[in-house]
């Protein structure tokens, strides 16, 4: 799959140094979770998911590059762990030699979702109060890192917690 970068930024120059609005920071959010799962379709686990390797266009659109560490579900990547790799971003599994699942790219994806928030503008008291966007991200990133890979949340219900309750519909 070959796509085009002119005029594009990773997520992670664009998120350096920036204040992001809710909206702005959901969208990309849920669109990451899409396109992965779209990875996923074609029976593939990206297994190296970090802000260097999503791209955004100018209009704000999601790619995946660095297909580099790709296996197919099930695959072993073999990162070497001597202590000198950090790959926080990596679900701990892969760090053992475990085999590539959905579950260990949502686990990095939610690790995204982290930095995605903490590039959000601050919320008001009356918003912190309420329930918004920063805990929808709490909730979504808690359920995409917990350590039991069959317990984490999948792609599409880790983007639904992030979207917002549609009016009128309690929670």
């Amino acid at each position: 799959m070959l796509i085009s970068c002119a005029g594009a930024t990773t997520l992670e120059q664009a998120l350096r140094g920036s204040r992001w609005s809710e909206a702005k920071a959901v969208d990309v959010a849920v669109q990451v979770c899409r396109r992965v799962d779209q990875i996923h379709a074609k029976g593939l686990i990206h297994n190296d998911l970090k802000a260097d390797n999503v791209m955004l266009d100018k209009a704000l659109g999601v790619s995946v590059i660095d297909f580099g560490t790709a296996t197919p579900v099930g695959g072993v990547v073999g990162y070497q762990t001597d202590g000198s790799f950090r790959g926080e971003w990596l679900a701990p599994e892969l760090l053992i030699g475990g085999a590539s699942t959905r579950a260990s790219d949502a686990y990095s994806v939610g690790f995204l979702l982290g930095q995605i928030r903490d590039a959000m503008k601050r919320p008001s008291k009356k918003a912190r109060a309420s329930g918004g966007v920063h805990e929808r991200f709490a909730s979504a990133i808690e359920g995409a890192q917990r350590p039991e890979p069959e317990r984490r949340l999948t792609l599409s219900e880790i983007a639904g917690q992030l979207k917002p309750p549609k009016k009128g519909v309690s929670k």
